[in-house]
């Protein structure tokens, strides 16, 4: 992949907790989800705290090995929407625009893949993966989202209205042993922290959030942009947003 993907933080602390997740590979998953294949490593340590799926300036995503292992279903639909946030971000949309389409697809190649209370399910793990400051009537969120996914045809500009008013933007890459501590490349990063490796404590996907002890990555997910723009997915067509059309469609 000739062009470079801007990743939510950069700087030499993200570099070197990529090349630690890339030695840490164990093999390689490639899965079809919603008529898109998308290929991805499988990682054994994972640091904890760090969202349950990553992806590095090449395009390439990663999952611990535990969450595939666990329930490989709901890996791919991660893998899948990291595939859909890195094509937006190839268009050179922001991140906060590539995750909310990211998790927009996401949501409707899960309604194609569970019935209803494993769709509701699903949701529910999406949504509470979030921090209650930052949806704080999850319940209601869970819940209107649901109504717009059980119909036939879902409006995917209704499903984005929700999205975005919920705040349901991306958390990006980096600790939360953040405040209190001085200003790197852009993110705050307290002058102690180190990579610690450790299997994931809880499955939350992009968007999660994790309190972890002294020395450990976590994320903060206040520090993010939240500018819109829009591209359009290989493939598939192109459909307004306030129509119904394929999960893979992009207006």
């Amino acid at each position: 992949m000739a062009q470079k993907i801007r990743l939510p933080h950069e700087g030499e602390t993200v570099n070197r907790l990529i090349r630690q997740i890339k030695d840490a590979i164990v093999e390689t998953r490639t899965a079809v989800v919603s008529g898109v294949e998308v290929t991805y490593s499988i990682c054994g340590p994972w640091p904890r705290g760090l969202d349950l799926a990553m992806y590095d300036h090449d395009g390439n995503i990663y999952l611990p090995e535990s969450s595939v292992r666990s329930d490989p279903t709901r890996a791919d639909l991660t893998a899948f929407h990291e595939h859909t946030e890195i094509r937006h971000k190839l268009a050179r949309r922001s991140h906060a625009y590539a995750h909310r389409r990211g998790l927009l697809e996401e949501l409707l190649a899960a309604k194609q893949i569970y019935d209803e209370d494993g769709l509701k399910a699903y949701i529910h793990r999406r949504v509470f993966g979030y921090p209650d400051w930052k949806i704080p009537d999850r319940d209601a969120i869970q819940k209107r989202l649901y109504e717009l996914l059980a119909v036939d045809r879902p409006l995917r500009g209704k499903l984005i209205e929700v999205i975005t008013e919920a705040r349901m933007k991306g958390d990006g890459f980096l600790p939360r042993l953040l405040v209190k501590s001085r200003l790197v490349s852009g993110y705050l990063l307290c002058p102690d922290s180190r990579l610690n490796f450790a299997r994931p404590e809880a499955a939350h996907f992009v968007g999660g959030v994790e309190e972890v002890g002294e020395g450990a990555f976590g994320f903060d997910a206040a520090v993010f942009e939240d500018d819109d723009v829009v591209g359009a997915t290989e493939g598939c067509a192109a459909v307004g947003d306030d129509e119904g059309g394929g999960v893979g469609a992009v207006e």
